[in-house]
């Protein structure tokens, strides 16, 4: 006899048994404001045509949106930039997620599409 079963690697998402303590809220709060902060400042400098120094700032507001993502989700917070693209964290960028892959891997990127798409984060 055979049979087939399948395992899931990361369970689908689900409400939390417990709410979110103050000192987490108080901690995604601070993600998502260094996050919009940063957005802010790389729509600035590339505005003016200060392309690497915008990318920088880009980074950096990818790697704040994903920690205040993670958290949310209750999953350990990326530790640097390079893992906000590496399952479970991933998943809170939903179809945005080969965008910001390739943004991340490659420094040719356009700036302006990644731009728009972390602006929807925002909302």
């Amino acid at each position: 006899m055979r049979i087939r079963a399948t395992r899931h690697l990361y369970p689908e998402a689900k409400e939390p048994e417990a709410p979110l303590s103050e000192e987490e809220r108080a901690r995604i709060d601070a993600h998502r404001m260094r996050f919009e902060r940063k957005l802010k400042l790389g729509r600035i400098l590339a505005a003016e045509e200060l392309l690497d120094e915008a990318r920088d700032a880009i980074r950096e507001a990818i790697f704040y949106a994903a920690r205040a993502n993670a958290l949310q989700a209750r999953l350990r917070e990326p530790e640097n930039v390079e893992e906000t693209i590496l399952l479970p964290v991933a998943t809170c960028w939903g179809a945005n997620r080969p965008l910001i892959q390739r943004y991340l891997a490659e420094s040719n990127q356009e700036i302006g599409p990644i731009i728009d798409a972390l602006q929807k984060l925002i909302g």
